[in-house]
């Protein structure tokens, strides 16, 4: 069944003159693959990065409209000796989609967009160039949906291949979860058309979880889940608690034993702290009467009321459209719409001590020199009680490896108006993370606190960041990379491989 929707698309830029190209320009020209050298003037919206402080200057920018195009591109990219980066939503926050450096040859996955659902098997296929919002609202005109992230104009491709939670990640799993097959190009322009978990076994391990480094998937097949009835939202306010970092502590600590002890899996749980507020918030997937014999354990944990409470109920879509700001979710002016910024994340499967959380929260209300730039930190609830995330699938299932979080922590700073971000803030930021995460991994060792990849950190360098990200299924990685990519042609940065001293140059 093909349900409606039209992806926004960009006309086919028009190659340069023969006299001028290169010889990779070439190449492409040759093959008939549509393409933006920098002489195009498609050249300049189609790099224009979502994190406006990393900007980069790809080799061309390929806009591929069948598999045969993305083949042959990688074909002429080895054969030119370029490194090659995928981008479906051009959403990553540290440009990997513009290669995370300049002259990569970028394949933009915009015109695989397609969405459709099979009545008989409820299995949606969706091309990697979708994003979440129309997503959403296709598979719930049918009354079906996945387990995605908030923001409505996020691509698909990235998303999916490196974990996507949201908020209803813990009843249902990841995006990556419900992947039951995939259609993708290797490194070596192979088109391979099932890939599943009998299928090229390996591959749809290494695929989910860290897909920019072993293919360019065209064609996503997810198991879609009845969309839920009913969603109430909830916001509990502290904020008169900030700078008493020994109460927003306590509050904190009433929140993760109820984490961790009751939370069923139908509650999203976050606690945030940001622009001069400290709130518990979150959804759960019930009716209003479920929600009140639900939430009251924590309401009686609480050391400290909250100053105001906001409980509201609505459905499947209107949910939607409230955590991603009260926008349309088919809205496309937002896509282009980026933020000057840079994030750092934590995961960890352990509670937070109580002395870790008050001297995060101290510091947050004590810093020296203050804060450079805004900022705020986000805690997800992953784990805890009920939840599916690590108790319904292994932790060798797929190469993600965020499975056995209890929290995930989004530490998010930007500059307003798009002014140029210091590089004080990146220190500041480290700072905020060493307060909450220092005390844990210093007790805990190195591999006692991870990071998410969709959060990705330009910061670290490619051996932390594959401790982080990947953990223990580091090494199996880097063994499937030289099975399927030898010559590291999917590159970035942090990429697997990179830091080994085999695809480094």
């Amino acid at each position: 069944m093909k349900l409606p929707w039209t992806p926004l698309l960009l006309a086919l830029p028009t190659s340069p003159p023969t006299s001028s190209r290169t010889p990779l320009e070439r190449c492409l020209s040759t093959h008939s693959i549509p393409f933006a050298p920098p002489s195009s003037p498609s050249y300049a919206p189609l790099t224009n990065p979502y994190n406006h402080r990393l900007p980069y200057l790809p080799a061309a920018i390929i806009l591929p409209t069948n598999t045969h195009q993305i083949s042959t591109a990688l074909h002429c990219a080895t054969s030119h000796h370029t490194r090659v980066a995928v981008r479906s939503g051009g959403h990553s926050y540290a440009s990997h989609s513009l290669g995370g450096t300049n002259t990569s040859l970028i394949l933009d996955l915009r015109h695989f967009a397609s969405i459709s659902l099979s009545p008989s098997t409820a299995i949606a296929s969706i091309g990697p160039g979708a994003r979440l919002g129309p997503i959403a609202l296709t598979l719930a005109a049918a009354g079906r949906a996945l387990p995605h992230g908030l923001c409505s104009t996020v691509g698909l491709g990235g998303h999916a291949t490196h974990g996507g939670f949201g908020f209803t990640s813990r009843m249902w799993g990841t995006t990556l979860d419900t992947i039951v097959a995939m259609t993708a190009i290797t490194a070596t322009g192979t088109v391979l058309h099932d890939i599943t978990a009998s299928s090229h076994a390996d591959l749809f391990w290494a695929l989910r979880g860290a897909g920019d480094s072993f293919g360019v998937v065209t064609e996503f097949r997810l198991a879609t889940h009845a969309a839920p009835e009913n969603g109430v939202r909830f916001t509990y306010d502290f904020s008169p608690l900030l700078g008493d970092a020994a109460a927003q502590a306590a509050v904190f600590a009433a929140v993760q034993r109820f984490a961790v002890e009751e939370a069923p899996p139908e509650m999203a749980l976050r606690v945030q702290q940001g622009f001069g507020a400290y709130q518990v918030t979150g959804v759960f997937w019930g009716t209003r009467s479920h929600f009140d014999r639900t939430i009251a354990p924590l309401l009686s944990l609480l050391p400290t009321p909250p100053a105001t409470a906001t409980v509201i109920e609505g459905g499947w879509l209107d949910c939607l459209v409230a955590f991603n700001d009260n926008t349309p979710l088919n809205d496309t002016t937002l896509i282009d719409t980026g933020d000057t910024f840079y994030t750092k994340s934590l995961t960890t499967p352990r509670a937070f001590p109580l002395s870790s959380l008050t001297t995060f929260f101290r510091h947050l209300s004590t810093a020296v020199p203050p804060a450079p730039v805004e900022y705020w930190a986000i805690f997800d609830l992953y784990g805890g009680a009920g939840s599916v995330l690590a108790h319904n699938f292994s932790l060798d299932s797929a190469s993600y490896g965020g499975r056995d979080a209890l929290w995930t922590v989004q530490l998010y700073s930007h500059t307003p108006k798009q002014e140029a971000y210091p590089e004080a803030g990146i220190k500041f930021m480290g700072g905020v993370w060493e307060s909450l995460a220092g005390e844990m991994e210093r007790e805990g060792g190195a591999g006692s606190v991870g990071a998410y990849v969709n959060y990705v950190d330009p910061a670290m360098g490619p051996k932390e960041a594959h401790r982080r990200y990947y953990g223990g299924g580091y090494g199996r990685l880097v063994e499937l990379k030289r099975k399927w990519d030898g010559g590291g042609v999917l590159w970035n940065p942090q990429a697997v491989g990179v830091g080994d001293g085999v695809w480094d140059e």
